[in-house]
């Protein structure tokens, strides 16, 4: 009797292994690439060499983010990417929760504490929600974000001198001058702002879309520093064009890696 008992479980034990290995492979078979459901990641399979880790992180951090697989953040190498990623999943699950002390658990507490504060108070058009910030550059930062879509959904003007953060409503105005330099063709209309480094920045921004829309580098000669015209022209292509292989030739690694994320 117990040889028979021992032959059953024995049966059973080899019967229930081979169904494991059998299945095994399905449970673990790994998506490749190349055959991805998301455009994004297979987009990347293309991308020189040198640049597929840059390509791929950040598909993978738009498809975890984005394309709801937030278990997709553990496939990203670059570690602040990848503790961006995760606290970024951690962020939307304590706003849809409604949990402020989720944010305890985030890589860097204040920036989910004050996300999650500052996306609040636009959702609600509500500046005073931003007053739960404690650190008080942020909280203006928030306020000045609140502020613009509570105008936008009131159907209220907002103007550039109504930012309470200085570099808000210079940079604002910068963008207002650029506009108009881009409408009247002429580069002497950014001028007209004081300070000399967002005077910089229209100018740049001017040429940049002239190279662009010219398919023209040359216009970046005009400038003082060619390079960073240079980077934005492959920058713009590269996002108009949806190459990211145009993304290579950028020099600065910040605006190199920012291309691959925004077409992604």
């Amino acid at each position: 009797m117990r040889r028979l008992y021992l032959g059953i479980i024995l049966v059973v034990l080899v019967v229930g292994i081979s169904i494991a290995v059998y299945l095994l492979p399905e449970l673990k078979k790994e998506i490749s690439p190349a055959e991805h459901p998301s455009g994004t990641i297979r987009a990347c399979v293309n991308v020189v060499k040198e640049a597929q880790t840059v390509c791929f992180d950040n598909a993978y951090m738009d498809y975890a983010i984005n394309g709801n697989h937030p278990e997709y953040c553990e496939k990203v190498i670059s570690k602040e990417l990848k503790e961006e990623c995760m606290d970024t999943i951690l962020l939307q699950r304590a706003l849809r929760e409604d949990k402020i002390e989720l944010c305890k658990a985030a890589f860097n507490v204040t920036v989910c504490e004050t996300l999650f504060f500052t996306e609040k108070a636009i959702r609600a058009q509500d500046p005073s929600i931003c007053n739960n910030i404690r650190i008080e550059e942020h909280k203006t930062l928030c306020i000045d974000q609140a502020s613009v879509y509570k105008a936008i959904f009131t159907n209220q003007e907002f103007k550039c001198n109504d930012f309470k953060d200085e570099e808000t409503r210079l940079t604002c105005l910068t963008d207002e001058f650029f506009t108009k330099a881009i409408e009247q063709n002429n580069v002497t209309v950014c001028d007209g702002l004081k300070e000399k480094i967002y005077k910089d920045m229209c100018r740049q921004g001017y040429y940049t879309d002239k190279a662009v829309k010219s398919n023209d580098l040359g216009f970046c000669n005009n400038l003082e520093n060619p390079q960073d015209c240079k980077d934005d022209y492959y920058f713009g292509k590269a996002q108009l064009e949806n190459n990211l292989n145009l993304c290579e030739n950028i020099v600065d690694n910040l605006t190199k890696n920012d291309c691959y994320g925004r077409i992604v």
